[in-house]
């Protein structure tokens, strides 16, 4: 609605609750986001995203490496 439009009070609640159901809606998106940003960084996510970065511009799989290795010092810890 354009706020050339407000005439009379019906028609500027009217804009006022489309207004609020927008800021709503966006407030629940920009909560999602941060959730979802937050749970991304944790020390083990920002290890494994260097981890993946690193193996991705070079030829070696550092990933895959350490994961190796964690699942050997894994089963020996569960011995």
């Amino acid at each position: 609605m354009k706020y050339s439009e407000i005439k009379d009070i019906e028609s500027l609640d009217a804009a006022r609750s489309v207004l609020a159901e927008k800021l709503d809606e966006r407030s629940r998106r920009v909560s999602v986001s941060y959730s979802e940003f937050k749970d991304s960084v944790t020390p083990s996510g920002i290890f494994a995203s260097a981890l993946h970065s690193l193996s991705a511009n070079s030829g070696i799989a550092y990933d895959r490496i350490v994961l190796t290795l964690l699942r050997i010092l894994k089963r020996k810890l569960s011995k």
